[in-house]
């Protein structure tokens, strides 16, 4: 990781072109994933008005994880009708090293 206050690294998955249009994802109750990779992790679910973030932990061998959009934490006022993209990642100190796997991300 960077040389810096809170370095953090992040794949992001918009849910349209640029993340500029809002997804309704009212129908599904949370996001499924499989990942593999050292340490804690955090998904991040961002809407127009505010984020929704919850902690994973990966390990040595892929494991599938499903979270509840009510499990996560909410920053700001995000609505599930408004949502814009996700991300899964972490951060590590400074000059710590992050590694993580991700599959099959989708809304369950």
């Amino acid at each position: 990781m960077a040389d810096k206050n809170n370095p953090r690294a992040f794949a992001g998955f918009p849910l349209s072109l640029g993340s500029f249009t809002p997804k309704d994802a009212s129908e599904f109750t949370g996001v499924t994933f499989e990942i593999r990779g050292d340490g804690e992790y955090q998904i991040r679910v961002d809407a127009v008005d505010g984020r929704l973030s919850a902690k994973v932990e990966g390990g040595s061998k892929w494991r599938s994880v499903k979270v509840p959009f009510s499990d996560m934490e909410a920053d700001g006022s995000p609505e599930i009708d408004s949502l814009l993209a996700v991300a899964i990642g972490g951060n590590r100190e400074p000059g710590e090293e992050l590694w993580v796997e991700i599959d099959n991300v989708s809304f369950y």
